[in-house]
């Protein structure tokens, strides 16, 4: 598999409609991970769901913006971060 450049998925993540697919790589690159965390997510559970077609774990864009927006962590200056990780 090639690598593709991670700005470039995550600029094409956000022209896609709602109901798109994406991969692994695509997800990893717009959480700012590897894709080997995407994998481990999708072997020991608590990712984001995803379907198979064939052998391919895909996402839909929609799914990925709600677990994201329901796992993340909003904060308004990184001094909130350090009260959030205690």
């Amino acid at each position: 598999m090639s690598q593709a450049d991670p700005a470039a998925l995550r600029a094409e993540f956000y022209r896609l409609p709602d109901e798109a697919l994406i991969d692994r790589q695509t997800w990893a690159a717009v959480r700012y991970v590897e894709p080997q965390t995407v994998e481990k997510e999708a072997i020991k559970g608590g990712g984001c769901p995803y379907i198979r077609i064939g052998r391919r774990a895909l996402y839909r864009k929609a799914d990925v913006l709600d677990w994201m927006e329901r796992t993340g962590r909003r904060v308004e200056n990184t001094a909130q971060l350090a009260e959030v990780a205690a």
